[in-house]
């Protein structure tokens, strides 16, 4: 089975995919996936602003084995945390993209735009769980694909790294600032190109960017916290 092909399927179809028990490189090797990733990258294209950057296949592969990989340990949680750990950091390097450029930046995120799908599905995990580390790490490492992924515990004031092609990028610029926006995620926000062009958008700064004090987080981010802990938002941290 070519576990790329179908997850590539399952993401433009909607349906569901079967994985594997074990995600063995050796189910990634046909070519029958980067037929499929071509198809999704030509649906992704027709919704995106402007022209996108040209795809890069290597980095799609990469990042729709980490997607899948990632799926298949949401439902297979026999392991013990060194074992899923240890796999994670094989898988996390082999393909993996060298420094973000604007191809790798639209072509990595035509996976890991549902990372987001994924950590709700991870959510009832405790924290350092190996699954919700590894979330996290892509979060950090592609934030384009990451808005709306709340920001890993203890990390939440952390500013992200975005790449400087995304700013640059007129179609990966207006795809993140909308992002940002949809998702009112404010550390995304608070980063200061981000900011100056979300406030030129609105004619001033959006209400949701307004100082909430240190350790404060989104509306959005706040009710994430509080169902994990089974808390209600503080009076600082409205409900979404």
């Amino acid at each position: 089975m070519d576990v790329l092909a179908e997850t590539a399927r399952a993401l433009l179809d909607g349906g569901p995919v079967i994985l594997p028990t074990s995600m063995d490189r050796g189910d990634w090797v046909s070519g029958e996936h980067d037929a499929a990733l071509a198809r999704l990258d030509g649906v992704a294209r027709e919704d995106a602003p402007g022209r996108p950057p040209a795809l890069d296949l290597a980095a799609a592969r990469w990042a729709l084995g980490r997607l899948a990989h990632l799926a298949q340990r949401v439902v297979a949680r026999a392991d013990d945390a060194a074992t899923v750990e240890a796999e994670f950091q094989k898988h996390r390097g082999l393909g993996a993209p060298g420094p973000a450029h604007a191809e790798s930046v639209w072509s990595v995120d035509l996976a890991l735009r549902h990372l987001e799908s994924i950590e709700r599905a991870a959510r009832g995990l405790i924290p350092a769980d190996p699954l919700r580390i590894e979330i996290w790490t892509l979060a950090r490492d592609w934030p384009f694909s990451a808005a709306q992924v709340p920001r890993a515990a203890g990390c939440e004031s952390d500013s992200p790294a975005i790449p400087e092609c995304v700013q640059e990028h007129p179609s990966l610029r207006r795809m993140y600032l909308d992002r940002v926006t949809a998702a009112q995620n404010v550390q995304h926000g608070q980063v200061p190109w981000v900011t100056a062009a979300l406030s030129q958008d609105c004619g001033r700064t959006p209400g949701w960017l307004a100082p909430r004090g240190p350790g404060l987080s989104s509306p959005k981010t706040a009710a994430i916290r509080s169902s994990e802990s089974g808390q209600s938002p503080s009076p600082d941290e409205p409900p979404a």
